[in-house]
């Protein structure tokens, strides 16, 4: 999905706040705040970021880089595609499924039949 993401600047500098590994990208103003240290604030970035969500059904995984519980933002699909190097994998449909959602993972929606899981009888 696409929205504009937050970030965080550095108040009196305007430097963006990097953990290191990452800039990291945020939700809402909100999630971003929960992650300032004093002298930081949320900012909205100009352009639109691409989350990648799994598309299993009941599933809200988002894509987490290296479990910091930084939601990852892309700048276009063909960066968001990298998440298959993380063990995501990209169905037909052009979804994108988690770990637990991918083929060898232990997520509910992959123990029964795409029919029995939209309600259709067999």
């Amino acid at each position: 999905m696409a929205d504009n993401c937050w970030i965080l600047v550095n108040a009196e500098t305007g430097a963006l706040w990097d953990n290191g590994d990452l800039q990291p990208h945020f939700r809402s103003s909100d999630d971003a705040a929960k992650e300032t240290e004093p002298g930081w604030v949320p900012r909205q970035r100009e352009q639109s970021c691409l989350f990648v969500e799994c598309g299993c059904p009941d599933c809200t995984e988002m894509f987490d880089e290296s479990g910091e519980g930084y939601i990852v933002h892309f700048d276009n699909a063909a960066d968001a595609s990298t998440v298959t190097e993380a063990e995501w994998t990209k169905h037909p449909d052009g979804t994108y499924r988690c770990v637990a959602c991918s083929p060898g993972g232990d997520c509910d929606c992959l123990t029964a039949p795409a029919s029995h899981q939209s309600g259709e009888a067999s």
